[in-house]
């Protein structure tokens, strides 16, 4: 029975939505890895791993029905992300990419860009290594997150979103604003205990 929250079966989604916790969000987590349904190595652009813009788009404007769902959804979580990806910028025809950093690798002449269906995250919780090498941090409104930027020995390019206390806090606004039940993380354990201290603060 193909599930569609407009259809005719209502009582039968009803009795779903009730009793299985729902994940509201889009799929922003993977948003830079299925551009059409496919895996790209290198992408145009780097990009956080959850937006906050995404995941209020993922909430009440997606098309398939998740709004109306809510009023009968009591089990309704916001998906928290303790993780990022630690982007490295490299040249290609003349151009910038960016690629994750732990899947990148020369391509020799010839070779063809090839495609991946795994990329290894990085805790938020093992990144102050990270964030002690810093040449320059900005605030992404869109992402809602810290943007950080450092140079490594070899004079390349590297670039992380850090969520942290105030991102966080954004997030778990969206939770009160829509009414949900609550947040749950993927995945347990990734996150430090600013995150903690800000659902502790923020849902209390």
């Amino acid at each position: 029975m193909k599930s569609n929250c407009c259809s005719d079966n209502k009582k039968v989604y009803i009795k779903i939505i009730k009793d299985t916790p729902l994940f509201a969000d889009d799929g922003s987590a993977d948003e830079r890895w299925a551009v059409e349904g496919k895996i790209y190595r290198i992408e145009p652009e780097e990009k956080s791993v959850v937006i906050v813009e995404w995941e209020n788009i993922g909430i009440y404007e997606k098309p398939d029905c998740l709004s109306r769902m809510l009023p009968l959804a009591p089990g309704t979580l916001l998906k928290y992300a303790g993780e990022t990806k630690e982007w490295y910028r490299v040249a290609f025809n003349s151009e910038y990419y960016y690629v994750s950093k732990d899947i990148s690798c020369t391509v020799e002449k010839g070779e063809t860009l090839c495609k991946t269906n795994s990329v290894k995250s990085i805790a938020m919780k093992d990144i102050d290594k990270i964030k002690a090498l810093k040449t320059a941090d900005e605030y992404d409104k869109g992402a809602g997150q810290k943007k950080i930027t450092y140079i490594d020995d070899e004079g390349c390019m590297h670039i992380i979103w850090v969520e942290d206390d105030k991102s966080m806090e954004q997030r778990l606004k969206l939770v009160r604003e829509y009414n949900l039940a609550g947040t749950a993380a993927w995945r347990l354990g990734y996150e430090g205990p600013v995150i903690w201290n800000a659902i502790a603060n923020m849902l209390k």
